[in-house]
């Protein structure tokens, strides 16, 4: 037995840069008046943590590339009693962004329980005992149109950001937990014009990124 694939995050229809093979929503009113959360889209590798394994996007076998060594020394075991699977981003190695500001190389942004997508203040309190990291929140509240969602990004693509150095975009999805049927009602991305995807490249000659130094 394997966990579950993450699901695909479809682009709003105002995201800058969609790709060919991208998934776009049509409508995303979705997310009007309904408690949200924006969150930093971080340029890293897909992973799931499972029962004390270690997972790329794939998740048919784990995985035994070594830019998941780190997560699979410092994190994974503290998966071995959990009925979760995690998910988000490994950093470990550098993609199109190379952050400067790395306090870790994993950083979570969702937590799926049976058929069941966490909550995100969930997600923080699973975090905060497993002391793991969250994904940057950079917004949390309602937007009353779909116009308002689209400033507030279209706003602060360009902002720095902790990490450091580029922002590559933003994820949002609703607050409340959902079922896993209706994942594309509740999670959409956004992309900065220009990101380019290294998939076909960055593994076979790969670069390790640097913590900072308290790391």
């Amino acid at each position: 037995m394997t966990p579950p694939k993450y699901p695909r995050t479809f682009h709003l229809p105002f995201s800058p840069e969609v790709h060919a093979d991208d998934k776009v929503h049509q409508d995303a009113a979705f997310l009007v008046d309904r408690d949200v959360v924006i969150t930093e889209k971080l340029d890293g590798g897909n992973y799931c943590l499972w029962r004390g394994a270690t997972y790329a996007r794939s998740t048919g076998q784990e995985t035994v590339h070594p830019s998941f060594s780190f997560i699979k020394a410092k994190h994974a075991s503290k998966t071995l009693n959990e009925d979760y699977c995690f998910y988000g981003e490994n950093l470990q190695a550098v993609r199109s962004i190379e952050y400067d500001g790395l306090e870790d190389f994993f950083w979570l942004f969702a937590v799926r329980e049976g058929s069941t997508w966490l909550g995100w203040e969930e997600i923080e309190e699973v975090s905060a005992v497993l002391e793991f990291h969250v994904v940057p929140v950079l917004y949390r509240g309602t937007f009353s149109a779909l116009d308002a969602i689209q400033e507030w990004m279209d706003s602060n693509i360009g902002e720095p950001i902790a990490l450091g150095p580029t922002r590559e975009g933003f994820v949002i999805r609703t607050v409340a937990a959902f079922e896993d049927r209706d994942f594309q009602l509740h999670t959409a991305k956004y992309v900065r014009r220009g990101h380019v995807q290294s998939e076909q490249h960055w593994s076979k000659n790969w670069v390790q990124a640097k913590l900072t130094e308290s790391n």
